[in-house]
């Protein structure tokens, strides 16, 4: 069976995320398409949409791929509909393409009703249609949206079975009870694909050594991780992550549990046995809040500073990993005006640990740019 996936604003990241989980639960698949905004997978078995993209932190839509066509005419589309003795609700989303769905959809709400089928097309102001539209008009009313996915000089066509959690993500985020906007928070959705990334088994043991707000560690709760483990040097952090944690088992209304100690990175191995860990997933201290003025003499210091608290960090991180342990973090890029000042991994990392990939994470203007290391104890 052939699925697609409708990438989010991070599409390499979410193409290796998506890879990992398929990965890491020994199902084969091949690249069918691979564009900006979607990848299209051959998969040895049928996937549940609703939960395997529960899982996934940067894939926005996720269906199944129903034929290759042409140009698309309504005479074709209209037959991919699901028909309902009530009312007809659907959509149409396009992809890589500057088709106007508007059109065709006008022609098969025609057609259906000649047929005499009540109808609803359902449109948006974003095009192609944003989750939240397909999940409130489409999905929840057990109607259909179509989806065209141009590659090359053909279109996939596809019908979307699952959106993201949207509003499960909304309140993981903002719902919270502890939050510290001052120090920075990783979205919880960044969280979710890091560890996804680590690809560590559901029973191994998962370290966040600047857990913060909590944040990973919620993240690997609700994935039913059993071995949780978060350390911070700050006490309000390792409050707030307790805060938050309690409010996440009232949510879910089931008890989590985690190991939360105040600890700081360097001295990790009074509280973590040497070689225990099987994966840490973390973003550390960033620095401190820029304004956007800064001269290149104090942008220079906060990357000498970070360069030695990292430095520090992961000769300590190899002492608590197993051998073939991962880590995947976060290390800050900033762009100042027209200068960028980098933190050099290779200048760091301890002879054993070895880098294996590296992502991304950034949006237009920003300041801080989060590259996402995965790195192995060889």
């Amino acid at each position: 069976m052939e699925y697609f996936f409708i990438l989010g604003n991070h599409p390499e990241l979410s193409k290796s995320e998506i890879q990992s989980v398929l990965e890491k639960q020994k199902i084969s698949y091949s690249q069918t398409a691979s564009e900006a905004t979607f990848l299209i997978l051959e998969i040895e078995h049928d996937l549940n949409g609703i939960e395997f993209i529960n899982q996934l932190g940067g894939t926005i839509k996720l269906g199944k791929v129903i034929e290759q066509i042409g140009q698309p005419t309504p005479q074709a589309l209209v037959k991919e509909i699901e028909i309902d003795d009530k009312k007809i609700n659907f959509g149409i989303s396009v992809y890589n393409n500057n088709l106007d769905p508007n059109k065709l959809g006008i022609q098969i709400k025609r057609l259906l009703k000649e047929d005499g089928h009540k109808v609803r097309f359902v449109t948006g102001k974003e095009q192609p249609l944003s989750s939240v539209i397909v999940k409130k008009n489409i999905l929840n009313k057990q109607g259909t949206e179509l989806v065209l996915l141009k590659h090359k000089n053909h279109f996939y066509l596809g019908q979307t079975l699952a959106v993201q959690p949207f509003e499960l993500y909304s309140q993981l985020d903002y719902g919270r009870p502890a939050r510290d906007d001052r120090s920075g928070m990783i979205p919880p959705k960044l969280a979710q694909i890091m560890i996804n990334l680590s690809q560590i088994g559901k029973d191994e043991a998962l370290l966040d050594p600047f857990c913060g707000s909590g944040t990973v560690l919620q993240q690997a709760l609700l994935s039913d991780y059993q071995k949780v483990t978060g350390t911070d040097a700050s006490k309000k952090a390792i409050s707030d992550s307790k805060e938050n944690l309690d409010w996440l088992a009232d949510q879910i209304e089931q008890t989590v549990t985690a190991t939360i100690k105040q600890e700081n990175v360097v001295t990790l191995d009074r509280v973590i046995k040497p070689e225990s860990i099987q994966a840490v997933v973390t973003e550390p201290y960033l620095g401190p809040p820029l304004r956007g003025g800064e001269s290149p003499e104090k942008m220079q210091s906060i990357v000498e500073d970070l360069t030695n608290l990292y430095a520090k960090t992961f000769n300590s991180l190899k002492k608590v990993l197993v051998k073939n342990g991962t880590i995947v973090i976060i290390i800050p890029m900033f762009q100042m005006l027209k200068n960028q000042y980098p933190i050099h991994l290779g200048n760091i990392l301890p002879k054993g640990l070895v880098l294996e990939n590296q992502w991304q994470y950034s949006r237009p203007g920003q300041q801080v740019i989060r590259n996402i290391y995965k790195i192995v104890k060889k």
